[in-house]
C-alpha cells in the first residue's frame, strides 16, 4: 500500500485525502488547530476599510467560510499554457468531483453549460449584454467537508522539512504535540492554500539544494466587494431576479456578468444581490461582512447591532435562510475583479 503525504487540509486538501485513504495510507497535516478558525493580525498602512476577518485556518483550513458554491474554471480564460493544459486534463474528473460536493442527481459539466447557455441568452436578449456570464451552483443540500476516519489526520503541525534520496522525497518530517516526527513517503501532495503552499514549496527546495527565487511571485488575487446600487426599470425585473437566484430545483443558480477589459480580457465579473432601499452607507455594507464571515460569540455580539434590523440587512438573511428570491428593482452590486499581476510575492 502507497504512503501518500497530504500538507493542508482545507477543500482540496481534505477531498484528496479521502479520495486517496480508499487504496493509500495517507497522513493529512494540518498547521491549525482542528476545527477552528485562527485570524493573523493584518495591518493596513492609512487604511481601516479591511476589518473583516474572513482568512481562516484549521480542520479544514478554509472549507470553514465555504458554502458549497461550485463554478468551473474556463480555460480558455487562463493565460498560462501549462495551466490551462492542467484544467483540460482534469475536466474528465469535473462531475466526479462535484459529486463528492454534494451536486448530487445530475452531470455537474452538462448542467452548468446547459444554465450558462439560458442565462447568456437571457441577458443577451434583455438587456443586449454580450460579454458573457458565469454561474455560481450552490446544492441545496450539502454537509461540511470532513476528513475521513480512514486518513491519520494531524494538527497544529509545524516545522515540516522534507528528506531527499536520489531526486525524490524520501520522507517528511514535523513537529507535532511538542516532539519531532517523521514519515516515509511514496507520494507527497502540497495543498496549503495560497498563502501556506509558497512556504512549504521553498522549504521543499532548500531541502533539496534548490533555488527558490521566484516561488509566490506575481499572485492575481481576487478583491472584491460592494460597489453601490441600481434601481432597474420594471420590465428588466425578471431578468435581474434570475440573475440575483435562479432556483433549479436540486440547486440554486447565482449569475455574474463576465466585464472585459479594453485588451478584450474578461478582467471583473459583477452579481446582483437584491435589497429593499436605495440608501449607500459604507456601515451597513460593512456590518453585513462582519456579520456573514463570524461565528459562535462573535456572530451573536453582531447580532446585537441595530444595524441588524437594517431593511437591506434583514433582506438578505431572509435571502440566505429560506434561499428565497426576494422580488425587488434595487440591487447590490458585488463586484470581484482580477488584480494585475505583478512583481507582488507571497513567502
Amino acid at each position: 500500500m502507497k504512503r501518500v503525504v497530504v500538507i493542508g487540509s482545507g477543500l482540496a486538501g481534505s477531498l484528496i485525502s479521502n479520495e486517496l485513504a480508499k487504496d493509500c495510507s495517507v497522513t493529512l497535516l494540518e498547521a491549525g488547530r482542528r476545527e477552528r478558525i485562527a485570524y493573523p493580525e493584518v495591518e493596513f498602512v492609512n487604511k481601516d476599510f479591511g476589518v473583516v476577518k474572513t482568512f481562516c485556518i484549521g480542520g479544514g483550513g478554509t472549507t470553514n467560510l465555504w458554502h458549497n458554491g461550485l463554478m468551473a474554471l474556463d480555460p480558455e480564460d487562463v493565460d498560462s499554457g501549462e495551466f490551462r493544459d492542467v484544467l483540460n486534463e482534469a475536466r474528465p474528473y469535473l462531475d466526479e468531483a462535484a459529486a463528492r460536493l454534494s451536486f448530487k442527481n445530475k452531470k455537474y459539466s452538462a448542467e452548468y453549460d446547459a444554465v450558462r447557455s439560458d442565462m447568456m441568452r437571457a441577458v443577451e436578449g434583455e438587456i443586449g449584454f454580450g460579454d458573457g456570464v458565469d454561474c455560481l451552483l450552490y446544492p441545496k443540500k450539502y454537509r461540511p467537508l470532513s476528513v475521513d476516519s480512514k486518513v491519520d489526520a494531524l494538527y497544529g503541525v509545524s516545522e515540516i522539512a522534507f528528506v531527499h534520496a536520489k531526486g525524490c522525497i524520501e520522507s517528511v518530517r514535523y513537529r507535532s504535540g511538542g516532539s519531532r516526527h517523521s514519515v516515509h513517503v511514496d507520494v507527497a501532495i502540497i495543498s496549503a492554500g495560497t498563502l501556506g503552499t509558497p512556504a512549504v514549496v521553498e522549504k521543499l527546495l532548500s531541502d533539496a539544494g534548490q533555488s527558490f527565487d521566484r516561488v509566490g511571485t506575481g499572485l492575481a488575487d481576487h478583491p472584491m466587494g460592494f460597489m453601490g446600487k441600481i434601481k432597474v426599470k420594471k420590465y428588466l425585473s425578471g431578468v435581474f431576479q434570475g440573475l440575483s437566484t435562479l432556483d433549479k430545483g436540486d440547486y440554486i443558480c447565482r449569475t455574474a456578468l463576465r466585464l472585459k477589459s479594453a485588451c478584450g480580457k474578461y478582467t471583473a465579473g459583477v452579481f446582483f444581490r437584491p435589497g429593499l432601499t436605495m440608501q449607500n452607507k459604507l456601515s451597513i455594507y460593512k456590518y453585513k461582512s462582519m456579520l456573514g464571515a463570524s461565528k459562535g460569540m462573535e456572530r451573536i455580539k453582531n447580532a446585537f447591532s441595530p444595524k441588524l434590523f437594517h431593511p437591506d440587512i434583514l433582506a438578505e438573511i431572509y435571502s440566505h435562510l429560506f434561499n428565497v428570491n426576494i422580488r425587488s428593482r434595487v440591487y447590490n452590486i458585488l463586484l470581484i475583479l482580477e488584480q494585475k499581476a505583478g512583481s507582488n510575492r507571497v513567502s
